[in-house]
């Protein structure tokens, strides 16, 4: 198919909350999967119709999306722990998504905060840069590098690098079995020396967890 092609089909499967307002929730997938059809340029039966809804509304599966993204906003600090008169916020965020194939999804978010203060300037940046690999339907390995840095005056730069290695399982439609195993690493310009006005946060930090999540809705 052509790119156009999975961009209107994308586009209607992203509306499904519309199709379910004008519809409602009982009778809306027949309108929303025969649209899909439509972008599609075939008329699927009984087969295309059943499968597009399994696929669709049954299966969990890991983010697919494909495109950029780039916002930008300001606002205000109206009240802050230690007081302080009102401060200016700045915000920005970036997000580029690529599939490579079909079991294969690259994605990359950045954003950037920062509060502006004479003399007590602030920001933090994060980045997650994710590649999951979809081993089956219902079987997702998920692997993310986030890196978050924050700098403000009067205070050292702070910078943590983690990475994490997820194996997600999708027992049914609501419940969901997760493996993780990560690496941490935090930079805080402070190095440990035995007492205890000092830290160890320079360790490489391991963790393996095993979480079980159910979906209410």
């Amino acid at each position: 198919m052509s790119r156009s092609t999975y961009q209107d089909v994308a586009n209607i499967i992203a509306r499904e909350p519309e199709y379910r307002s004008h519809y409602g929730s009982a009778d809306y997938a027949e309108y929303w999967v025969e649209d899909i059809g439509k972008a599609l340029g075939i008329t699927l039966g009984a087969r295309g119709a059943i499968k597009s809804y399994d696929v669709l509304v049954n299966e969990r599966i890991s983010t697919r999306k494909y495109g950029w993204l780039v916002r930008a906003g300001v606002g205000a600090v109206l009240t802050n722990y230690d007081g302080s008169d009102t401060k200016p916020a700045l915000e920005l965020g970036a997000e580029y998504h690529y599939p490579i194939s079909n079991q294969l999804q690259f994605s990359n978010e950045a954003i950037l905060t920062a509060v502006l203060d004479d003399g007590d300037n602030g920001f933090n940046a994060s980045n997650a840069m994710s590649l999951t690999y979809e081993l089956r339907d219902n079987i997702d390995w998920e692997n993310t590098w986030l890196l978050n840095y924050s700098e403000s005056d009067g205070s050292e730069d702070l910078m943590t690098n983690s990475l994490k290695s997820a194996f997600r399982y999708y027992v049914s439609n609501v419940i969901s079995l997760t493996l993780t195993a990560g690496l941490s690493k935090t930079e805080d310009h402070i190095d440990y020396d035995g007492t205890p006005q000092t830290d160890r946060n320079d360790d490489i930090d391991k963790t393996v967890q095993l979480g079980l999540t159910y979906r209410l809705k």
